[in-house]
């Protein structure tokens, strides 16, 4: 069973044993660098299976400020990660697929996430429109990785 639920700091040491495989890493944000995004509009949050941290995300209420294809009442999803133990085995669509039902029940005045991911991580793609996202036909350019594409789902 997966399980999303607000980061704390009493799951600091968890979230720092996260490992990511090293070609997975020009796409995502460190666990330290994760846990190091301290802001009001970004709220930080963790996967568990089984009660045990394997990935983590931050919902980003201020998205549509920084990326022009979010409207103002889109929700920003980021940094998702999943620890490289547990791929391989669905987790990483369990994961999604649970914290888009928990977006939809937590940010009712949301329409719909928005996420970019690079074009080269032919996975992660996958994963997301296994869980319903689609892909909006846009790229983003802004990523150190490269061009990325603009995926969405609606929360209603």
């Amino acid at each position: 069973m997966i399980k999303v639920e607000r980061f704390s700091n009493l799951y600091s040491a968890e979230v720092l044993q996260i490992s990511l495989p090293p070609d997975q890493l020009r796409y995502v944000c460190t666990p330290k660098s994760f846990m190091a995004d301290h802001c009001e509009t970004t709220h930080l949050y963790l996967i568990k299976s089984e009660g045990v941290v394997i990935g983590y995300f931050k919902a980003d209420l201020a998205y549509f400020k920084s990326y022009s294809f979010c409207p103002e009442d889109g929700l920003g999803m980021r940094a998702f990660a999943i620890d490289k133990s547990c791929q391989g085995r669905g987790l990483g669509v369990l994961s999604v697929q649970s914290i888009v039902e928990y977006l939809t029940q937590e940010y009712r005045y949301h329409s719909s996430v928005y996420l970019t991911v690079n074009c080269n991580n032919l996975k992660a793609i996958r994963c997301y429109k296994k869980c319903g996202f689609l892909d909006t036909g846009d790229l983003y350019f802004g990523g150190a990785a490269g061009p990325q594409h603009v995926m969405r789902i609606s929360l209603q």
